[in-house]
């Protein structure tokens, strides 16, 4: 079981608060902490992690840690349900200390675009570049269009020749001309991710990105509606713990709710499409970051 100490508290909300500024998860973390796949983590592996992560913390930083997980009892390793649990605890008491204030920005330009979809971040402070490179990766099965289709495609429907296409006309222009992926949450998770400069509406620059962005939601949604076999638009804990493996997400059922509770941002009980979307997200990006190290 987790503890939390008082003598810690300030590390682990450090800790813990990078780890969300760098669109870390705690899955993807433990999985690159555990090196010697024995599924517990030492404060060595801690260490090697934090180091390798950019986050700040020293070996006895680590050590301590690791023994406040084990509850005083000594150095040893934490599963990665203890691990969840106490990052759980303390994003959640960083965001009731934090709110209205401004967090650093990743130094990732991957990471950083996802966080600014579902982190938080405004998406003004955006580059697109991070996203191309993110979709490019996650739509690599996709064909699209040329980029001589791709201008005429603009051209037609940019018919006041502003530059610019609203929600309304992207939402004409997906029932028009890819009426399979009119899909209304996936196109609302697409346009927000396309909007690369948070303006609202999407430059002839970003159309590339909305239709890359169409695809990748597209396939998201798909996965959450097997996922959702109640149909009711959000998963329960056993929907959840059935349909993990379609995304990459594999666990012992006792570890299953500390995962669940960490996708479910808002503490409702249930996994909201876009709660779907970020923990996903969040979780491809560091697997692409740490596949470019």
């Amino acid at each position: 079981m987790a503890t939390f100490a008082d003598d810690d508290a300030a590390l682990w909300m450090d800790v813990t608060q990078q780890m969300k500024v760098k669109g870390l998860t705690s899955v993807s973390a433990f999985r690159v902490m555990d090196r010697d796949r024995g599924g517990t983590v030492s404060g060595a592996e801690l260490f090697g992690w934090a180091r390798t992560a950019g986050i700040a913390m020293t070996s006895d930083d680590a050590r301590r840690l690791v023994r406040s997980m084990n509850g005083g009892r000594g150095g040893g390793g934490f599963t990665f349900k203890t691990f969840s649990q106490v990052v759980r605890h303390y994003q959640q008491l960083a965001k009731r200390k934090t709110r209205g204030k401004t967090t650093r920005q990743s130094t990732s330009a991957v990471r950083r675009s996802v966080q600014g979809e579902f982190g938080g971040v405004q998406g003004s402070n955006m580059s697109a570049v991070g996203k191309s490179v993110f979709l490019k990766t996650m739509t690599a099965k996709y064909t699209l269009p040329s980029h001589g289709e791709l201008s005429a495609l603009w051209a037609s429907q940019d018919v006041n020749a502003n530059g610019l296409l609203s929600l309304a006309e992207i939402d004409r222009v997906v029932q028009q001309r890819f009426p399979a992926y009119d899909h209304k949450p996936a196109l609302m998770r697409a346009y927000k991710f396309a909007d690369a400069d948070g303006s609202g509406l999407i430059s002839k620059r970003e159309f590339c990105l909305l239709l890359r962005s169409l695809f990748f939601f597209n396939d998201l949604w798909h996965k959450f509606e097997v996922i959702d076999t109640s149909g009711d638009r959000r998963l329960d804990l056993g929907e959840f713990v059935r349909g993990a493996a379609l995304i990459d997400l594999h666990f012992a059922e006792d570890e299953a709710r500390a995962v669940f509770d960490e996708i479910d941002e808002n503490g409702g009980g249930v996994i909201l499409f876009n709660e779907f979307c970020a923990y996903v997200c969040r979780m491809k990006a560091e697997e692409l970051d740490q596949a470019q190290v």
